[in-house]
């Protein structure tokens, strides 16, 4: 399989590091990589009071959003390898975001790092990785686990 653009999503977190430094190794020079941060959406709070004051609230200050590019930037900027990294930050949910992002910039492959909850947790909180996997239009490699070791999981 040849691959034309992987994407990377990341949550700032140590796994979404192992996630990026994999798919960078992998990468090398050859492929870009879109590095995805995903904002969450307006709480359901926030649109009640919108809906109480019979007027929208601003949504996200620029700050919000540049404090987020900023991150990324640092995140981006501190990984490694020679990889072509493409950072972007999007607003929503998460999941369907990612999956969003995947068909609109065509990539071939996910790489992306899991909390690898379950049983009870995962149906409480829900699985961002579970839905990704379930709705990706390419295949999706997880690196999970509770530490920073590396296992791969591959997922069609």
């Amino acid at each position: 399989m040849f691959l034309h653009r992987i994407l990377v999503p990341t949550d700032f977190s140590w796994r979404s590091r192992r996630a990026l430094a994999w798919a960078t190794a992998f990468a090398g020079d050859r492929i870009p990589i879109d590095v995805l941060h995903v904002a969450p959406p307006s709480s359901r709070a926030r649109l009640l009071l919108d809906a109480y004051l019979d007027r929208p609230l601003p949504a996200e200050s620029p700050a919000d959003h540049a404090d987020a590019e900023q991150q990324l930037s640092l995140f981006v900027a501190n990984s490694h390898g020679a990889a072509r990294l493409c950072p972007l930050v999007e607003r929503g949910d998460a999941a369907a975001t990612i999956v969003r992002i995947a068909v609109e910039r065509g990539a071939d492959l996910i790489v992306m790092g899991t909390h690898a909850r379950t049983g009870a947790v995962e149906a409480l909180l829900g699985s961002v990785a579970h839905r990704v996997i379930t709705c990706a239009p390419c295949p999706v490699i997880t690196l999970r686990g509770n530490e920073p070791s590396l296992e791969l999981r591959a997922h069609q």
